[in-house]
């Protein structure tokens, strides 16, 4: 298992209604997706093909990722 973790962010997009991730640490990582879960999903199909292509880290074993998610909501005071 590779000890080092890739950091991902992640940021909800309320125009597009669209999850947006992106990591300056995995070269061409740009993933986007309706559900938090489905990102997820996206993440983990992609990060070990572009780790592979683009930085010649290949398995066996894993790797981690630190997912980092930012969501802006509006919340109703109190009356």
């Amino acid at each position: 298992m590779c000890e080092q973790a890739y950091a991902i962010e992640a940021e909800w997009n309320e125009a597009a209604r669209r999850w947006v991730a992106s990591s300056s640490e995995i070269p061409g990582f740009k993933v986007e997706a309706e559900s938090y879960d489905a990102l997820l999903k996206e993440i983990k199909q992609q990060v070990p093909q572009l780790l592979e292509s683009n930085l010649g880290v290949r398995g066996p074993g894993e790797v981690r990722v630190l997912v980092t998610t930012t969501r802006e909501e509006s919340v109703p005071l109190a009356a």
